[in-house]
């Protein structure tokens, strides 16, 4: 063996990633959880051996993939919301909720941050009327959907609402 000829071929062994080079079978195996260093895509490498004066190349394709798309997000049960019967100029009805006790992710990656969105279940998915639904945010770990006080007749409906959430 030359001095300065390198069998490793890329080994690297860092927390959530390993890649390792078997020099008897040829093959290449690499694993990596971390998809801020090591983004999805194609990564060509190229192979040169050298013996004296005589060199081969050879190139693979190294594809890494993504992933969150395929994230089994479901949400937990029971369902921390419940139908309420608001009368009007009634006191505001609450409904505490916890993003960590809402749903459950079958994932080894970060994905980054999950949104959730209420809507009305009607044709269009429409926004929730903030004139009568808080969407209230503020209290980390305690979040509250509520109907607010109100007492103007032409609200009064049956409002039914959905939620979604997803990785952003």
């Amino acid at each position: 063996m030359t001095t300065g000829a390198r069998l490793d071929l890329c080994d690297k062994s860092d927390g959530d990633t390993h890649g390792v080079f078997d020099p008897i079978t040829g093959n290449y195996e690499f694993y990596s959880i971390d998809m801020a260093n090591y983004l999805p895509g194609s990564y060509t490498f190229e192979i040169t051996g050298t013996v004296g004066t005589k060199s081969a190349t050879a190139t693979f394709v190294m594809t890494l993939v993504d992933p969150c798309p395929t994230t089994l997000l479901t949400i937990n049960q029971p369902d921390p919301f419940e139908d309420q019967t608001y009368i009007l100029r009634a006191t505001q009805i609450d409904q505490l909720w916890n993003i960590d006790n809402l749903i459950t992710k079958v994932t080894l990656v970060d994905c980054g941050g999950l949104t959730v969105e209420f809507f009305n279940d009607d044709s269009g998915a429409t926004d929730l009327d903030t004139e009568i639904f808080l969407d209230d945010r503020s209290n980390l770990g305690a979040y509250n959907l509520a109907s607010r006080v109100t007492d103007v007749v032409a609200k009064a409906d049956e409002y039914p609402i959905k939620y979604r959430v997803y990785h952003t």
